[in-house]
């Protein structure tokens, strides 16, 4: 590394302020550890409130599950530090939505395509508990434009699934996120946040040191702290859903509007609750019996977004 500071790009956006937090604790290390952080919020020009409306919440499946949906977004700088120099490291933050990264986010890599070529990214993201599809996703963008995906952070609500299956709607919903009745507090927690933090940290250590290329330090750092954690059983539902998720995209496009499509956003809806109470039971009982067959299939289909190895 030259004498000048480091310099790191954040691109973010987020509804919920949830993805911000993240952000700030995997960067906060490297900000003490003297890098310059260059913030960058996308700003979509078509408004996605939130709380959701339930009937935008829905239609919404057809523009984010078609991951070829791009729309019209602008860059808006952040922060102390504004540094049009090429960064050394640049941190592409997005939502999942539908199983695919958010429609501002995806759109960012289209609209904006040279600011990523020739770099070192880190794909991040705090999620329900399916970033998978989503993270393969934005690694295939990115080396299309020509940047390098070095590897994930994910921070995930770890409640146990079928709670924050309501807790999350519940917050997306009505935009209420504390604890209630037996269901505890949606989102990501301390825990998880620590985790990320301690992340940046590696990040931050690792590159200290002037010996070799930045980018060729970071994918050990991030492999060092754990800084996405992989559940096998929901990984493998997260990659098959979200084939089908895009199915029920083009097949709502294609319909008429009005009632046909309504029509078939109702039947994805019986869908999707089906399989959220049969679908992890399914993929459970396969994994088992196809024993290590199925964990090294999906080691494989989750190499290229991973600087660790996959856990069970």
């Amino acid at each position: 590394m030259t004498g000048r500071a480091p310099l790191v790009r954040v691109y973010w956006y987020s509804q919920t302020g949830q993805l911000k937090e993240t952000v700030d604790a995997f960067v906060g290390p490297l900000a003490d550890a003297g890098w310059r952080v260059d913030r960058r919020q996308v700003v979509p020009k078509e408004d996605y409130p939130f709380p959701w409306s339930a009937r935008r919440f829905v239609s919404v499946l057809t523009e984010a599950a078609d991951r070829s949906t791009v729309s019209d977004v602008s860059i808006e700088h952040g922060g102390a530090v504004e540094d049009d120099r090429a960064p050394d490291l640049v941190v592409y933050a997005f939502q999942v939505w539908y199983l695919a990264p958010s429609v501002p986010m995806r759109s960012v890599l289209v609209r904006f395509a040279d600011e990523f070529a020739g770099v070192p990214v880190i794909g991040l993201t705090a999620c329900r508990n399916m970033w998978y599809s989503a993270a393969v996703a934005v690694r295939r963008q990115v080396n299309q434009v020509g940047g390098r995906y070095l590897g994930t952070v994910a921070a995930i609500d770890d409640a146990p699934p079928a709670a924050t299956f309501v807790t999350t709607l519940r917050w997306l919903l009505t935009g209420r996120r504390e604890p209630f009745s037996v269901f505890p507090r949606a989102g990501v927690g301390p825990e998880q946040l620590a985790r990320v933090r301690a992340a940046g940290e590696a990040v931050a250590e690792a590159t200290a040191d002037a010996g070799g290329a930045l980018a060729d330090r970071v994918p050990g750092a991030l492999r060092r702290s754990d800084a996405a954690v992989v559940d096998q059983t929901i990984a493998a539902a997260d990659l098959l859903a979200g084939r089908f998720f895009g199915v029920w995209a083009r097949l709502a496009k294609a319909a008429r509007p009005g009632v046909p499509r309504r029509l078939v956003l109702v039947a994805f809806l019986c869908w999707l609750f089906g399989s959220v109470l049969f679908g992890l039971p399914v993929v459970a009982l396969v994994r088992k019996l196809a024993g290590r067959r199925f964990d090294r299939a999906l080691r494989r289909a989750l190499a290229p977004v991973l600087a660790a190895e996959a856990k069970s």
